[in-house]
């Protein structure tokens, strides 16, 4: 091979590098700034239109262990020995105050508000005509990665059925339901504040998280009980699943919310699943 021909080959394959190298930067720049106008929409409005008021009442310390791995069906992760937690059980009921109107007038398919303050999940949750549209678009409807946090969309009656599912995308950013995992992942963190809310146009939902584990897409954990029968066997199904469970309190019957987001490598059809159940309302 001549010389010409070989300095030819060089320059066609350090083109073929810049191209590479130019078509990454643009993506990860991409991807990136699709990130930051995600967070920066949801940002706004939340100073805009939510207002969180602080704790104000100390919680209740109660010594509680860990179920051991013998207890556990399903979880795919499991400690070698039953640890001893301490769970911060709240009297009071967050107070946070929502613009329904002009959320409603944003986007009309608005439902409620979610307030996970372990974990700092603040979003507007939706509920859309199918389990698509915002997987891949923000609550003003702008086309993210991001999403929003939507209703599955067999819903019914919101957060009044037994059991209500919301979906959120693990944002690697940490954003919608990117921090969820750290309830998985420590248990300490969820045994901080063991609660979310939901905040509806006049009336307010605080549930008590009573299991969590990850399990697949298809799996019995995604059912919409109809019948008191099927929604106890509903409740027995995701105790026993679950790596972490906490049953000492919590109401014989009352609605369940599912927060449901990926969990592990992207296309992964592992989810993460925390269930709540409803024990206040105001």
């Amino acid at each position: 091979m001549s010389d010409k021909v070989f300095k030819r080959i060089q320059l066609v394959l350090l083109v073929i590098v810049l191209i590479i190298f130019c078509f990454s930067f643009y993506k990860v720049f991409t991807i990136v700034m699709e990130y930051r106008a995600g967070r920066e929409e949801y940002k706004a409005l939340e100073e805009d239109f939510v207002k969180i008021e602080e704790v104000t009442k100390p919680p209740v310390e109660q010594e509680t262990p860990k179920p051991s791995a013998e207890d556990t069906d399903n979880s795919t992760e499991t400690s070698e020995e039953p640890e001893e937690i301490v769970i911060n059980y709240y009297d009071d009921f967050k107070q946070v105050s929502v613009d329904f109107k002009s959320l409603e007038n944003i986007n009309p398919d608005f439902e409620g508000w979610l307030y996970v303050p372990a974990l700092s999940i603040s979003y507007p949750v939706v509920l859309g005509t199918d389990n698509s549209y915002y997987l891949t678009h923000t609550f003003q409807k702008s086309e993210n990665s991001a999403g929003t946090l939507f209703l599955d969309q067999a819903t019914t009656n919101p957060f009044e059925n037994y059991n209500t599912i919301i979906h959120g995308h693990n944002m690697k950013n940490g954003s919608m339901f990117g921090k969820l995992k750290n309830f998985y992942r420590n248990t300490e963190t969820y045994a901080s504040d063991p609660y979310f809310y939901v905040y509806t146009d006049g009336k307010a939902y605080k549930y008590f998280i009573f299991s969590y584990y990850v399990t697949n897409s298809t799996s019995d954990t995604y059912q919409l009980p109809a019948s008191e029968e099927s929604y106890q066997n509903y409740k027995e199904y995701v105790t026993k699943s679950a790596v972490y469970r906490e049953l000492e309190g919590i109401p014989d019957s009352a609605p369940i919310v599912t927060l449901s987001t990926c969990y592990g490598d992207s296309y992964t059809d592992l989810r993460l699943v925390v269930h709540g159940i409803l024990v206040a309302t105001e």
